[in-house]
């Protein structure tokens, strides 16, 4: 039995047709679509009927996907699971028109990589092929449109890399041809006109190439349009006898998060050749263990590297911090499962559903998950992938017997680099050619770092001098102590100010705006001091945020404890808080927040990061993570004053309530109030009483919930907290609404868009009057949905 979803939905088995209705054809190829990634029933409900989740459509789901296995050969080919909350459908390799298409880009990606333009481009020619128009045409919905979109972006990729193997296969005369077509049956398809315009100038027509823009120019003039910047640019390579750029190729399916390899990885032969053992073998996995230092994530980053066309289903990347704030196994099986194109809502919360839903989805596919720096088996247990094509790198300080004797996985202990590799490596880093006396120099510095490669390597970028002269010797016999003192007091004193006041602030690196910030009040040109740091190697600076090499980082921490007073590391943290205080913090500071909630939750004013925290659950970015931070923060915080535990159990209600938890947001919700009604400003403006409302009416305790949010109203209008009245009035016409007091439900919502209209300047309108609607459904709705 085949699938075809590239075109009209085709279904084809050795007994004939397949017969299903209009509903069953919806979800199959929804389910088809999500190439085997689980479907969420509320993402299935709106498709289908365009309305909310009920208990009667989630049974309708249930019915459908059973009609489906009934009409669908029982060969083997297609296997339905319930995973949590979504539906998944599991198809034979090979037996899907898209899966055949991701087969042939994944073959002809090796053949041009190895400049083998004949055959990639045969394959490629016959991946477009098998497309037969819009994915599912003649079936639509937000989310077939979205995934249609998706594949249709993917065959654009496809052609624009047939189109170069072609070119440089030199078949000018065929792409010329096809390009004139295309620009004939859509005249304003600026690509085609950019492929007609390559093939021509290829093929020695510079003119023919300027006629074919200008042509497009007065087409799109006509519209009051130019043409884009790439196609100008290619006219003015052209016009300058430049060759075009080379076209893209199609990217493999998969994400590619591997960090970039050490750029002169050096040695390590043996332990290479260790990894490629393992995987010939057929291993799912080698741990590489050692100390700090001993160079484990550079050797794997190195092979998987080498090795990337083995896993053309992408590779994962998770540094799980084992060695200074451990990363939760959920948080990071959440982030893989966003990154393989898992919808939202098929993302579950539970840690043991994740990780099946994690392995079921890789299992036969050919992944590699890099699991850097890694604590122990209970972290990394949940996020290993199924059976089949994948593999996993583990780099950790210890060896890990029990994640060896619960998987296929090999071990590999790390030792430091011997004479030769270090000499090697210390030699290529500082830019001396091998010679006895560059040995002799160096040799005591090579025994003092004690075959660590990091250790050699940050010697060689802070000494800086490429011959190798006295200071060498010197450092040599000191050690790499020395080599850290000395580079250090080189700085000037603005610097060294500077990197003491970064150097104790917890987290994953310091956002760039952050630290510039900071650097104001370092010295007068803060760009400049950044960029001295960097240029010295005391910092990093990578993804627009600065940090330290992992040796140079504790160097620099103990330094900071002896020579920045604890009254200056106060006024630091204090400087911090007050940067993100009433500021909204990207997506991109979430680690370094969370790291610095954690670490100075004791201190009254770090609670003020739990309203900066409250904005990401808000937004819906990873709120189960910040509730569970939030309870923990509560806990620790029990000695402080009711303010400051407050705002720590605020974060619990907000994250929770996000994460669909209204329990936990009501149990915390109650605790908030009693702690804001010691105090003497009370819950002034009833955001409390507003949060554990919703959190009631959200749990059906309507008649609960009532008195709470009727305060809560009160209490926003005589604080003059116009959007708090709107918020809350939504949650009190909720509640009205639960208990069948329809007419008592429509006043609130009428008096809130008063409300909304003159003092919040409309932003709720469209939300008010979609609660008013719901309060009158229309018939027609009725009657479609289940």
């Amino acid at each position: 039995m085949r699938f075809a979803v590239l075109g009209p939905l085709r279904i084809s088995a050795p007994a004939g047709a397949v017969q299903l209705n209009a509903l069953q054809e919806r979800l199959l190829g929804m389910l088809l679509l999500a190439e085997e990634r689980p479907v969420p029933v509320d993402v299935i409900a709106g498709e289908l009927w365009g309305g909310t989740l009920t208990p009667a459509a989630d049974e309708r789901i249930t019915s459908l996907v059973d009609g489906l296995r009934r009409a669908l050969p029982g060969d083997g080919t297609a296997a339905f699971t319930r995973s949590g909350t979504s539906h998944r459908l599991a198809v034979r390799p090979g037996e899907t028109d898209i899966g055949a298409v991701r087969r042939d880009v994944q073959d002809a990606l090796v053949h041009v990589r190895f400049g083998e333009d004949e055959p990639a481009a045969a394959l490629l020619g016959a991946a477009l092929a098998r497309w037969r128009g819009r994915p599912l045409s003649g079936l639509t919905g937000p989310y077939i449109d979205a995934e249609a979109a998706r594949l249709l972006e993917f065959k654009a990729e496809i052609a624009e890399a047939r189109f170069g193997a072609m070119l440089r296969l030199g078949r000018h005369d065929t792409l010329i041809r096809e390009a004139r077509e295309a620009v004939r049956d859509r005249p304003l398809d600026q690509d085609a006109v950019r492929r007609l315009m390559a093939a021509l100038a290829a093929a020695g027509r510079d003119s023919d190439a300027k006629q074919a823009y200008e042509e497009l120019e007065a087409r799109l003039a006509a519209r009051a349009e130019r043409p884009a910047p790439e196609l100008r640019d290619l006219l003015g390579r052209i016009a300058s006898g430049e060759p075009p750029p080379p076209a893209p190729g199609p990217h493999p399916p998969g994400p590619h998060q591997l960090h970039p390899a050490v750029p002169d990885f050096t040695g390590r032969t043996a332990a290479l050749r260790r990894l490629d053992r393992s995987r010939v073998r057929r291993a799912s996995g080698v741990v590489v263990s050692g100390p700090a230092g001993i160079g484990k994530t550079a050797l794997g980053l190195a092979w998987a590297h080498r090795r990337h066309a083995d896993f053309p289903d992408g590779q994962l990347f998770a540094d799980l911090r084992g060695t200074t704030r451990p990363a939760d196994p959920l948080t990071v099986l959440h982030g893989f499962m966003r990154d393989l194109g898992f919808p939202a809502a098929a993302i579950p919360d539970d840690p043991a559903q994740a990780a099946a839903d994690f392995r079921a989805y890789a299992a036969g596919r050919r992944l590699l998950v890099f699991l850097d720096d890694a604590r122990d088996a209970d972290q990394v247990l949940p996020l290993l992938p199924g059976t089949g094509g994948a593999f996993t790198i583990v780099t950790a300080r210890n060896p890990m017997e029990q994640v060896e004797a619960r998987s296929d996985i090999d071990a590999l202990e790390l030792d430091g680099m011997d004479t030769a590799e270090a000499e090697a490596l210390l030699l290529r880093r500082i830019g001396t050619a091998p010679s006895p006396a560059a040995t002799a120099s160096l040799a005591p510095l090579i025994a003092r770092c004690g075959g660590l490669p990091l250790a050699l390597s940050i010697a060689a970028d802070l000494l800086g001098d490429p011959a190798p002269t006295g200071r060498h010797r010197a450092a040599g016999r000191t050690g790499l102590q020395t080599v850290l003192d000395e580079s250090f007091q080189r700085l000037g004193a603005p610097q060294r100010r500077l990197y003491l006041t970064l150097a104790p602030l917890p987290g994953p690196g310091v956002p760039a705006h952050l630290a510039l910030a900071l650097a104001r009040r370092a010295g007068d040109d803060p760009q400049r001091l950044l960029a001295d740091l960097v240029d010295s190697r005391w910092l990093l600076h990578a993804d627009d945020r600065y940090e330290a090499h992992a040796l140079v980082a504790d160097y620099a921490a103990g330094l900071a404890a002896r020579e920045l007073p604890a009254a200056d590391r106060d006024l630091v943290r204090d400087r911090v808080i007050a940067h993100y205080h009433r500021r909204d913090a990207p997506t991109a500071d979430y680690e370094f927040l969370t790291a610095a909630y954690e670490a100075w939750w004791e201190h009254p004013n770090a609670s003020r990061l739990a309203g900066v925290l409250c904005a990401y659950a808000q937004r819906g970015h990873r709120p189960t993570e910040l509730a569970r931070l939030g309870e923990r923060a509560a806990a620790a915080a029990a000695d402080l004053g009711p303010v400051e535990r407050a705002r720590h159990c605020n974060l619990v209600v907000v994250a929770a309530y996000a994460a669909g938890d209204p329990a936990a947001a009501a149990d915390f919700g109650r605790r908030t109030l009693a702690l804001l009604e010691r105090t003497p400003g009370g819950d002034r403006i009833g955001t409390a009483r507003a949060n554990l409302g919703g959190a009631l009416a959200r749990l059906g305790r309507h008649r609960e919930a009532l008195p709470v949010l009727e305060a809560a109203v009160a209490a926003a209008r005589a604080g003059g907290a116009w959007d708090g009245v709107v918020t809350a009035s939504l949650s009190l016409a909720e509640a009205h609404k639960g208990l069948g007091d329809f007419a008592a439900a429509e006043a609130v919502l009428l008096a809130a868009r008063a409300v909304d209209r003159d003092r919040s300047r409309g932003l709720r309108a469209t939300l008010i009057s979609t609660h008013l609607d719901d309060l009158r459904p229309h018939p027609a709705r009725e009657e479609a949905a289940p």
